[in-house]
C-alpha cells in the first residue's frame, strides 16, 4: 500500500523534471503575486473616502460659536451614514453621543480621545489577510523547492543507474544534476521575491491608511475640546470645594 503510494507521488513529481513546469509554475505565482499587490493598493478605497471625507467636512470647522461646531459635526455625522463602513458607524455614533457642551465656553467638548476610537485595529484596516497571504508564497516556494528537488533526484538516480560503470556517462549524469538543482531553487527566490513585493504594497497602504485617521482624528481635535475624566472630576471637585456665595448662604 504505501509503495504504491510512493510510486503515485512520485510519478505527481515528475512534471517537475521539465523547466517548461517550472517556467510555468513561475508565471502563475507571479500573477498571483501581481493580483495580490493590486488588490492591496485598492483595498478599503471606500473606507478610505469615508475617513476623507469626514476629515474635509470638519477641516474648516474653527468657528467661535458653539451652534456652528455643533452643526458641522452633525454634517459630518450624515455623511458618515452614507458609506458602507459599519465598522466606523458604530465607532462615529459612541463619539458623537459623547460630545457635550463645556459648562463654560459653550464649546463641543467630550471625555474619548479620537485617538482611541478611530486607530486601524478598531476600525478593521490591518490587512493581517494580506500579511498571511505573503507568507504563503514563502511556504509555496519552498515546498515547490523540494519536491522539484525530489524530481531531480529520482530523474539523476536513474541516468546514473543507467550508466553503469562508464565514469563518463556518470559525470554527465551529475552535471545535469547539479544543473537541475540549481534551476529548481527559482520557485523558492520567486515565492520570496512575491513575498517581499506583497509586504511593500502592504506597507505602502497602511501607511496611507494611518495618514487618513490622523487628519480625521486631527480635525476631531480641532473641532472638539478633548476633556479627560480626570479633568472633569477634577472641575467638580474644584466647584464643590468652592465656599458659598451671600446669595447661596441667605437660601
Amino acid at each position: 500500500m504505501f509503495g504504491s503510494l510512493i510510486e503515485a507521488l512520485l510519478t505527481i513529481l515528475s512534471v517537475f523534471k521539465s523547466n517548461e513546469a517550472i517556467g510555468f509554475i513561475v508565471t502563475v505565482m507571479l500573477a498571483c503575486a501581481t493580483f495580490a499587490v493590486c488588490k492591496v493598493l485598492t483595498t478599503d478605497f471606500k473606507k478610505n473616502n469615508c475617513l476623507n471625507s469626514i476629515a474635509n467636512k470638519l477641516a474648516y470647522a474653527h468657528s467661535p460659536i458653539a451652534s456652528d461646531l455643533y452643526e458641522e459635526l452633525q454634517n459630518a455625522s450624515d455623511t458618515a451614514q452614507t458609506y458602507d463602513f459599519p465598522e466606523f458607524q458604530a465607532k462615529w455614533t459612541e463619539y458623537f453621543f459623547s460630545v457635550k457642551p463645556d459648562p463654560l465656553s459653550g464649546r463641543p467638548s467630550t471625555p474619548i480621545d479620537p485617538n482611541t476610537v478611530f486607530n486601524i485595529e478598531n476600525l478593521s484596516l490591518t490587512l493581517r489577510n494580506f500579511e498571511r497571504v505573503a507568507a504563503l508564497f514563502v511556504s509555496v516556494g519552498l515546498v515547490l523547492t523540494f519536491m522539484g528537488l525530489v524530481a531531480a533526484l529520482q530523474q539523476s538516480g536513474a541516468a546514473i543507474l543507467s550508466a553503469g560503470s562508464d565514469n563518463a556517462e556518470i559525470k554527465a549524469s551529475l552535471s545535469d544534476l547539479l544543473i537541475i538543482l540549481s534551476s529548481k531553487f527559482i520557485l523558492s527566490i520567486t515565492g520570496l521575491l512575491c513575498s517581499i513585493a506583497i509586504n511593500l504594497a502592504i506597507d505602502q497602504r497602511l501607511k496611507y491608511n494611518r495618514r487618513c485617521l490622523s487628519r480625521l482624528n486631527a480635525a476631531l481635535l480641532r473641532t472638539v475640546d478633548f476633556m479627560p475624566v480626570e479633568v472633569i472630576l477634577r472641575d467638580i471637585k474644584d466647584h464643590l470645594a468652592k465656599p458659598a456665595g451671600p446669595a447661596e448662604k441667605a437660601d
